[in-house]
């Protein structure tokens, strides 16, 4: 707009008429709404990353790929396999073993129910029950990892740590340590099974975790608790 100062007659300043840019109909003002609407057109962050999820389990997993389809640049942290809990040491291979257990009992009390011989017969191959199971939890631990790919969401592994409120630091497997930066940074670490009190427990014992990692099937078993983790494990 040109301001005419011919149209004022009683104007006596000697300035030069000010100009000032017309707007350009074809781009958008940037305001706070805009920016909330669309997230890739906000101001450029001075952080690595908009979110950094400390945990790759049900939770970090499950913020990281949501904020990453709403156009956020964000990085998972996991010290070990991504999946968490229920993929690893939880719901996942407790089935595994649910249904190797669910076919034992089968074959023990009920197939001769149903016209079939030969049933007490039946050895458990213990170790190749476990690989199996294994091969199935690294399954999904790739299809996880294949899953932050196509996601946008970069994943590293190693142990993590706050250096500040806005920048941590992982140490990966080969000792190197690296720092990121983020706006945001959650925490999904999930939790740990605990040991009751007592003289020996905690060396001798093991939890629910460890349940999975035995090479061999005992022949005798203490489960102390009575919650479902328990019950299932006994069973």
């Amino acid at each position: 707009n040109i301001q005419d100062r011919t149209s004022n007659p009683h104007s006596t300043s000697n300035q030069p008429a000010s100009i000032q840019p017309t707007p350009d109909p074809q781009q958008e003002a940037i305001t706070p709404q805009n920016i909330i609407n669309n997230p890739s057109k906000s101001i450029m962050s001075s952080y690595d990353y908009d979110l950094i999820a400390i945990g790759g389990g049900s939770g970090g997993i499950g913020c990281a790929k949501r904020s990453a389809s709403h156009g956020k640049k964000v990085l998972c942290v996991e010290r070990d396999r991504l999946g968490g809990t229920c993929v690893n040491v939880g719901c996942v291979p407790k089935k595994v073993m649910w249904s190797a257990a669910h076919i034992a009992d089968t074959l023990k009390h009920d197939m001769h129910h149903y016209g079939f011989e030969g049933g007490k017969e039946t050895k458990l191959d213990f170790a190749k029950l476990k690989k199996v199971r294994d091969d199935y939890v690294k399954r999904l631990n790739g299809i996880y990892g294949k899953g932050f790919e196509s996601a946008g969401v970069t994943g590293v592994f190693g142990e993590c740590s706050f250096v500040d409120a806005h920048t941590v630091q992982v140490t990966h497997k080969d000792g190197k340590k690296t720092n990121y930066t983020s706006d945001k940074i959650l925490i999904a670490t999930g939790g740990r099974p605990h040991f009751p009190p007592g003289e020996g427990v905690e060396e001798h014992c093991i939890s629910s975790d460890g349940f999975f990692d035995m090479e061999e099937l005992p022949k005798v078993a203490v489960v102390v608790g009575a919650g479902y983790i328990a019950v299932e494990l006994a069973g």
